[in-house]
């Protein structure tokens, strides 16, 4: 049995994120005994900034007691996160950096992650325009703090809408990869 959650940062509830994110999750659910906690963080309402204060470099948790601690607190006892955000203004939606600077927290006061190991992520970022240099960075940045945190990010999905004009659902091979993804989490 594995525990995976899976962290939604677009404000579109019926968005493309949200729609990829529910193939990996329909892949990762099937006749497995897997344990899946979603998060849709546009639907947190009592949410904090990381402030800084290096608490968590003492305790190994995030002193504040806000809805992201649940978020947070999901993520380190699962075996697998899905993060997904959208790209708005050539980086990653406010609802995801809050999550990610609240992250920090995962870092000890050595400089490694605190997490147990074995942790796998997948990450998923859609985009409006084309798959242009906006959405490639903010691959490029998030596939290097992945791993910091602790994760083995073992799979990425980048999917742009082209200007509005295609859904994610309707892309047939993109719903059956994103599926396939889901299938390799089950019980890891």
């Amino acid at each position: 049995m594995s525990r995976i959650v899976a962290v939604v940062a677009s404000p579109r509830e019926e968005g493309n994120s949200n729609a990829i994110v529910d193939a990996i999750l329909e892949g990762a659910m099937g006749l497995s005994t897997n344990i899946i906690d979603l998060y849709a963080l546009d639907g947190l309402r009592l949410v904090h900034g990381c402030r800084g204060c290096r608490a968590c470099k003492t305790s190994g948790r995030c002193a504040q007691d806000d809805e992201i601690s649940d978020v947070l607190e999901a993520i380190r006892e699962a075996d697998c996160a899905v993060f997904s955000t959208p790209v708005y203004f050539a980086a990653e939606s406010a609802q995801f950096k809050v999550l990610e600077d609240r992250m920090f927290s995962f870092i000890g006061a050595d400089g490694k992650p605190n997490l147990e190991p074995g942790k796998r992520a997948i990450l998923v970022v859609t985009c409006s325009g084309p798959e242009d240099a906006a959405a490639a960075a903010t691959v490029e940045r998030l596939s290097a703090i992945i791993p910091r945190l602790g994760f083995d990010l073992t799979d990425t999905i980048v999917f742009s809408d082209a200007g509005g004009t295609r859904r994610a659902a309707d892309d047939a091979d993109l719903m059956a990869r994103a599926k396939a993804v889901g299938l390799s989490m089950r019980n890891t």
